[in-house]
């Protein structure tokens, strides 16, 4: 990944946030998933078609997102992503301040008594030529040099250091910190060169401009002393020195006579501005003017460096990211060989659609991931994958056309048929089928599919717990039978609108809920329960007539299921109160409408989950529930009924969900069939 450097620290900061705060104390975790959904949102379509985008722009608008976001909250964290006012200010300040300290350093430039050979300057000019010997030899160098054990254990440092910080924003700034280190190394060294190259050409520049300042106001006094060197000594080791600018400044050497002149200071009236001007030349040449290029190289390094930053989207944590913004947009074309496979399939669809009275049924998320599942009818329309449930054998019409060359998938249908958890079977075989199992919009399409049938059982639960908790209060109160099977009987039509079912399903489901009239022997009234079963069947009917029979025979369905729940309402019309067993049968049967109406759509029904054992682990859960529904079917205030509703429907869902745990145990594997190719 290339990027500049204010990408490649927005990308930095990003994964210090999300790695170093997984809490969302800083950004919460919904703020983060807006940011996903903007990021799609301004990579519009292209995603979808894989490589037209690259993987660093996907990354980097997420980061840009997510750290906008952030920088809107903790502005101080925010200033991270781009280069601190702090480095620039040192950048600045350390060159003036060696300037400054060049022209105070007055042991160099103290005109009283001034050495000809002087041993600070050329310990200066000395220690430069020494630097510049090291830097050839390093530059010559096959690999390039270590930064030092301490630089190269700076992360580590970083992180013992973010280890003993409490503040989450502490944490991720210091993560920052340490990513960047190791991210951005050499451009760090390559920047702190180019300050240390400026602040050595300012210090030589200073002590350039002591020298010829202080010449202005006072008379240098130029001499030398020595034990061991002769005055031809002392010239030959001048001309060396100043050999350079000499010839670059055509600047004339001391002669013989006049460096013997000067020996122990005796005529210190000459050569003074000539001694200032070969310092000044040879500063300028060996120490401002090399140094000046080395911060030039340096700094030009830097530049470059700082837009070729290569972030490691091999990384757990950008992979990560490239998984979550990875749409899934298919089309899935819908090959059955039987008819009614078929049309149980598409009412699936229909209950899940984002449209369900649209052509092309389709469900899709917030960020921008969608199936949309293709009819034969619509064959001409090209389709991702080819869909079939049933035993594995294609459809007896040929594969259409536009459909050839792609994947078929065939899924058992016992696995789809069971309760509504088991449903990501499908997306996961898809997406086996269509190579793209890391894609993390299978996640939000399954996220989506949960949260609708979630949604859907919830509401079915809260119908189920009104009307029982109705039907208690009516019971309290004396109300006719036929009123309180109405009541069941609007239960059952609102079932019915829930998973939007239509007449001839509902007319199959009165079939399949007469063979729940069985009565318990327990309570000892067969004769009151066989009166209400006959009677129930009979109200039942009347209703179904009286409506031009529009409720889709839910009337008698629920009067053979529930009759004999009323024949005992009847039988214990003397008593006071509730029946607990009454109110016990009332709500084995209306889960199982429940049941019988979520299961109306499932596909390849006819194997999915012996019918029988329905009402066995129905009546075992309700059960081991009866004292906390008893306490709630007892209370007789009208004004509570909301309340009793409420937390029925918590009891209820619980029990149904006992029941989904004990028919369809999630640990039994799932087989996926590998995708074989049509033809």
């Amino acid at each position: 990944m290339t990027e500049s450097e204010t990408r490649a620290r927005t990308a930095v900061l990003a994964q210090a946030l999300e790695s170093d705060d997984p809490r969302g104390d800083l950004l919460s975790l919904d703020e983060r998933n807006t940011a996903t959904r903007a990021a799609l949102a301004a990579l519009g379509d292209v995603p979808a078609t894989g490589p037209a985008v690259s993987d660093d722009q996907v990354v980097a608008t997420r980061a840009r997102h997510l750290v906008d976001r952030l920088a809107a909250k903790h502005p101080a964290l925010g200033a991270l992503q781009r280069p601190g006012a702090l480095w620039s200010a040192l950048a600045l300040a350390c060159p003036v301040l060696a300037l400054l300290a060049g022209i105070a350093t007055d042991r160099i430039g103290n005109p009283y008594r001034v050495d000809l050979l002087s041993a600070p300057l050329l310990i200066i000019i000395g220690f430069n030529l020494l630097s510049y010997c090291v830097l050839a030899v390093l530059a010559l160098r096959q690999k390039p040099p270590a930064h030092g054990p301490w630089l190269a254990s700076l992360p580590q440092q970083i992180d013992a250091w973010r280890s003993r910080q409490r503040g989450s924003a502490a944490r991720v700034m210091a993560g920052f910190y340490q990513r960047w280190q190791v991210l951005a190394g050499h451009l760090m060294v390559d920047r702190w060169k180019t300050v240390l190259h400026l602040s050595a050409a300012a210090w030589g520049a200073g002590i350039a401009l002591s020298l010829a300042g202080r010449g202005l106001f006072v008379q240098y006094k130029v001499g030398w002393e020595s034990t061991f060197l002769s005055a031809g000594t002392v010239h030959s080791l001048l001309e060396l020195i100043f050999w350079l600018p000499t010839r670059v400044f055509d600047l004339t050497p001391l002669t013989l006579a006049e460096v013997t002149a000067l020996r122990n200071f005796q005529n210190d009236s000459v050569a003074g501005a000539r001694w200032v001007w070969l310092y000044v030349g040879l500063t300028a040449l060996l120490v401002i003017l090399p140094r000046l290029l080395l911060a030039a190289w340096a700094a030009a390094r830097a530049r470059a460096a700082s837009r070729q930053l290569r972030v490691d989207l091999s990384a757990p944590y950008f992979q990560a990211v490239l998984a979550s913004m990875r749409r899934v947009r298919l089309k899935i074309g819908l090959a059955f060989a039987q008819a009614v496979t078929h049309a149980q399939f598409v009412s699936w669809a229909r209950l899940v659609a984002d449209d369900p009275l649209a052509q092309q049924l389709a469900i899709s998320t917030p960020e921008g991931d969608w199936l949309q599942w293709v009819e034969a009818p619509d064959a001409a329309s090209p389709v991702d994958c080819v869909l079939s449930i049933d035993t594995g054998e294609l459809p007896d019409q040929p594969t259409p056309a536009a459909w050839a060359g792609r994947p078929t998938v065939f899924v058992a249908g016992y696995k789809l048929a069971n309760s509504w958890e088991s449903w990501p079977v499908l997306t996961r075989t898809l997406a086996i089928a269509t190579a793209s199992e890391t894609h993390a919009g299978w996640g939000r399409l399954e996220g989506r599919l949960q949260q609708v049938q979630q949604q859907r059982f919830e509401h079915s639960m809260a119908a189920v717990a009104g009307c029982l908790s109705r039907v208690a209060l009516d019971i309290h109160g004396g109300t006719p039978v036929s009123a309180i099977e109405t009541a069941l009987d609007g239960l059952f039509l609102a079932l019915q609108q829930l998973h939007r079912l239509d007449r001839a399903t509902g007319l199959a489901l009165a079939g399949q809920l007469v063979k729940y009239n069985a009565p318990p022997s327990a309570l000892g009234k067969k004769s009151a329960t066989a009166a209400g079963a006959a009677t129930g069947a009979g109200v039942g009917a009347a209703v179904d007539a009286s409506t031009g029979f529009l409720t889709l025979g839910a009337g008698t369905a629920v009067g053979a299921l529930l009759g004999a729940g009323i024949g005992w309402i009847g039988a214990l019309r003397h008593k006071q109160g509730v029946d607990a067993d009454t109110m016990q049968r009332l709500t084995e049967a209306a889960l199982l409408l429940y049941m019988e109406c979520s299961h109306a759509v499932r596909v390849y029904s006819g194997a999915g989950g012996a019918r029988s054992d329905w009402q066995t682990a129905i009546t075992r859960e309700v059960g081991q529930r009866k004292a906390r529904l008893t306490s709630l079917w007892s209370l007789k205030d009208s004004a509570l009924a909301g309340r009793v509703a409420a937390e029925a429907a918590t009891v209820l869902g619980e029990t149904m969900q006992s029941v989904w745990a004990t028919l369809y145990p999630a640990t039994v594997p799932v087989e996926v069939v590998a995708p074989a190719t049509g033809s």
